[in-house]
């Protein structure tokens, strides 16, 4: 048997809080709270970051080997009125993951700092929603380096994601895309 929820980390390093998250809400601030507050503004020119994100998978119960944990996305969504398509938006998740947490770097209501800039872990980034698909899925490695793991808590290493917006992009709420976790169980 298996039970595991998504957790998000925010807050200062060395003191990060980790809380359960539904949905990856990006902001130009250092939160989970899924709601409309603090939105990514669309840029003149050029583009503008939400906050870096922070998420792994923690375990509520587990009694069976956990290995292979990966990750992909279902594209980018169309328009479903009121919400608007993807265009001028990406997602980026890092091309590392590590057990290491950043405090995110930005201007609150404005901009963040672009992921590879200010994350001590991530070099590079990734267009999660255009490359990583079911048949290209990106492995996620587990906390300390651990083959399988059971049992409660923490179970991968912390995956890095932020959002772009450039001066291409529509105006109001984005359509939801879909982020979609696999993984053995033994």
């Amino acid at each position: 048997m298996a039970t595991f929820q998504w957790k998000e980390m925010n807050g200062p390093q060395g003191a990060p809080v980790s809380s359960v998250i539904t949905h990856l809400k990006h902001k130009t601030k250092d939160t989970y709270a899924n709601n409309a507050d603090y939105p990514v503004p669309k840029p003149a020119a050029g583009y503008n970051y939400g906050f870096g994100k922070t998420t792994f998978l923690d375990s509520v119960e587990c009694t069976e080997n956990f290995s292979n944990f990966k990750l992909y996305g279902t594209g980018y969504p169309s328009a479903n009125p009121p919400k608007i398509a993807w265009t001028g938006n990406k997602l980026f998740i890092g091309d590392e993951v590590s057990d290491t947490y950043d405090e995110v770097e930005g201007t609150e209501s404005e901009t963040g700092i672009e992921l590879a800039t200010y994350h001590s872990e991530v070099t590079a980034v990734t267009d999660f929603l255009t490359t990583y698909t079911s048949g290209n899925k990106k492995s996620i490695g587990l906390t300390g380096g651990a083959a399988s793991k059971t049992g409660t808590g923490r179970f991968t290493k912390n995956i890095f994601w932020q959002h772009r917006v450039d001066n291409t992009s529509g105006n109001g709420l984005l359509n939801e895309a879909s982020i979609i976790g696999v993984y053995d169980l033994a």
